[in-house]
């Protein structure tokens, strides 16, 4: 039995990476200020010069190389099957003892309710995986789900999410000065702790130095779905540069749209 695909997003790598360049830009930041590629693969599961390849070109397709072959035993694997072997090979070398060592394979079984010689073997390709397989590897190894089981894209994708949410508070609270974060995407697996309390901080100073009309339309805001943010943050600057402009005596050239 294949390891089924786990609840995961549709591929919207493009639209992401899209959206995280025009807030950069927003805030005049450079994206090496905020999207350390060395986290970003450690997260996502990837080689570093597949994400920076992802992020430079977020349609290339996913590699076709050793995906699906012929099993040891004579059984062709899914491309899924073959995803999970690589993701599970690659945090055995990432997720390391204390000692800096990898975990024994005993290690592995005896947290992940297998034995050592079935981890050895889903390494090596030679056992098809299951969706218990991904669910107790996943909470020895503190990966959320759909780690084994995403594409290339859906994963980074699942990474790059927070950071858009970041930039997009960032954007958000431009006007109070809050326009430059040391945003850096380090500790991405242990939930941003680094950018998260950067933000915070900012966010913080906002909320002090604001009233509860823009709390309200922030928290709005944060309420919706990225694409529904996509369209109304264009509108909402809109009406920010047309009040602005009535505040100074000049005309709006450019009256908005009919709803």
């Amino acid at each position: 039995m294949d390891v089924p695909c786990e609840a995961f997003p549709a591929d919207d790598l493009e639209s992401v990476v899209a959206s995280i360049t025009r807030l950069l830009d927003m805030l005049g930041m450079a994206r090496d200020e905020v999207l350390d590629v060395e986290q970003l693969a450690y997260a996502a599961g990837l080689s570093v010069g597949r994400v920076q390849t992802l992020l430079d070109d977020p349609g290339a397709p996913d590699p076709e190389e050793g995906l699906g072959e012929t099993a040891g035993m004579g059984e062709k694997f899914s491309p899924t099957a073959e995803r999970f072997r690589q993701r599970l090979a690659f945090l055995r070398a990432t997720r390391l003892r204390s000692n800096g060592q990898p975990y024994t394979l005993a290690e592995i079984g005896a947290g992940s309710h297998m034995s050592g010689s079935q981890v050895s073997l889903l390494l090596i390709g030679r056992r098809r995986p299951t969706f218990q397989h991904a669910e107790d590897l996943g909470r020895f190894y503190k990966v959320p789900p759909g780690f084994f089981s995403a594409t290339d894209s859906q994963a980074l994708h699942r990474v790059l999410k927070p950071i858009e949410q970041m930039l997009l508070n960032a954007a958000l609270y431009q006007q109070k000065g809050i326009t430059q974060f040391a945003l850096r995407s380090r500790d991405l697996a242990e939930a941003d702790p680094t950018v998260g309390a950067a933000l915070r901080d900012a966010l913080t100073l906002a909320l002090t130095e604001t009233d509860s009309e823009v709390r309200e339309i922030s928290q709005e805001m944060l309420s919706l779905p990225a694409p529904s943010r996509r369209r109304v943050l264009p509108q909402i600057k809109r009406l920010l540069g047309r009040a602005r402009m009535e505040n100074e005596g000049k005309p709006d050239p450019s009256p908005l749209p009919e709803p």
